[in-house]
């Protein structure tokens, strides 16, 4: 998989919005929005009590008050194309190894976690469908966010995210297509697994 700068700010800032400081909003009460600022004590709890260097069990503490908000499944569904037509160990292997990518992606550059604010600006639900339309405050830049969310019997979950107009599914899911014509089924699960297992190695190396 390539990964140009672009790339990177969508994979690190995947599920921002859990951890958004307080801000002005203009999108207040619904069950999207609140879902959002819910998680937020939790992850500026986190970040606030280690203003420095996070060791590993803070930030396997970190990893999952982000990844409890996103519906993995759903994601990883979306970003493959002919879900329906893999068998069901391949839609095993794929989801396991598409769930650890992701993980490990949500705990590269911690910091960008630390932010100033955000603007909620919209939230609109259909059926068991929503989004969030936000703009978060940092005090390099200030980034559109806009979150897709799913209903689950477990409550309203994440399953894309796009940043400045970028979709991380529909970028993943342009990846994944390239993939599957040069190295078929099998060749994407291992090169997810690989890219998993390097920022793993990435992550080992700031804790160490």
């Amino acid at each position: 998989m390539s990964h140009d700068s672009r790339r990177a700010r969508v994979a690190v800032a995947a599920l921002l919005a859990t951890s958004l400081a307080a801000g002005p909003t203009a999108a207040s009460g619904g069950p999207l929005v609140d879902a959002l600022k819910a998680r937020q004590a939790r992850i500026d709890s986190i970040l606030h009590a280690h203003s420095g260097k996070l060791d590993a069990a803070t930030r396997g503490t970190l990893e999952e008050a982000l990844a409890g908000a996103i519906d993995f499944g759903a994601m990883g569904r979306a970003a493959l194309t002919a879900w329906d037509a893999r068998s069901a160990r391949e839609q095993a292997d794929y989801s396991v190894a598409f769930e650890k990518l992701i993980r490990r992606s949500l705990m590269r550059r911690v910091n960008v976690y630390r932010i100033e604010g955000v603007d909620y600006r919209s939230e609109a639900i259909q059926g068991d469908r929503g989004r969030v339309d936000t703009v978060v405050r940092a005090k390099e830049a200030t980034t559109e966010l806009s979150w897709e969310f799913v209903r689950t019997p477990k409550g309203w979950r994440v399953y894309d995210y796009s940043i400045d107009g970028v979709s991380t599914v529909r970028n993943y899911r342009r990846q994944f297509a390239k993939l599957l014509e040069t190295k078929g089924f099998k060749g994407l699960v291992e090169r997810i697994n690989a890219r998993a297992q390097e920022i793993e190695a990435e992550l080992q190396k700031e804790v160490d």
